[in-house]
């Protein structure tokens, strides 16, 4: 039991990990200030971080800014892979690599693919003032995200099998420190509610 609560929480970790560096890194580019952050003030941070709220935005590769049921790419996003990377961390050397060809293949983690939405959006939840507030989401249990995991898993229950193996592969690439997809990480605002953001996720 303990390790399971320890594994689901690593989770959290990771997507609140990634998302910090995002949030707080420095501008890139020949013109580029090298002590210039992306997101220098907590309202520019605010403002990126709900941008990508509305409409769960944060779980495709390519996010439509402008109508978020166009958007496409779902759990394919760099803050996704990442996230999902973190699986094929804690069970390395016990699982082959997605795609490989083995006599009696694992069946996919779709566990670790419901906890990776739900620690990502976890994470941009705790970021929506634009400064990371400690306990301000719910603690990363199944009975605080039951109805989450209940419609994230729906979703991905409905995806086909190439997609699944795509967005595995992606991740596994991830996990082993190839190139992910780029996060476009554009601002705005608007935030929407989460839980009708993900009855409508576009999967695509």
């Amino acid at each position: 039991m303990q390790r399971t609560v320890e594994y689901r929480h690593s989770f959290a970790t990771t997507a609140n990990k990634f998302l910090t560096k995002v949030l707080t890194k420095t501008k890139v580019g020949n013109d580029a200030d090298p002590e210039a952050l992306m997101f220098p003030t907590p309202e520019s941070r605010k403002d990126m971080v709900g941008r990508y709220r509305k409409g769960l935005r944060f779980l495709y590769s390519d996010p439509d800014f402008d109508n978020p049921k166009s958007s496409t790419g779902i759990f394919r996003s760099a803050y996704y892979l990442v996230v999902l990377a973190h699986h094929f961390k804690c069970a390395q050397g016990a699982l082959p690599p997605p795609g490989k060809s083995v006599e009696d293949p694992p069946d996919p983690p779709i566990g670790a693919m419901v906890l990776a939405a739900i620690a990502i959006e976890r994470a941009f939840k705790a970021w929506k003032t634009g400064e990371f507030v400690e306990g301000s989401v719910d603690d990363f249990s199944f009975n605080s995200y039951q109805e989450a995991t209940r419609v994230y898993l729906k979703h991905i229950d409905d995806l086909d099998d190439d997609t699944i193996n795509d967005i595995l592969q992606q991740a596994f690439s991830v996990y082993l420190g190839e190139d992910g997809p780029a996060d476009n990480e554009q601002a705005g605002s608007n935030v929407s509610d989460s839980d009708d953001d993900r009855r409508h996720l576009s999967l695509q």
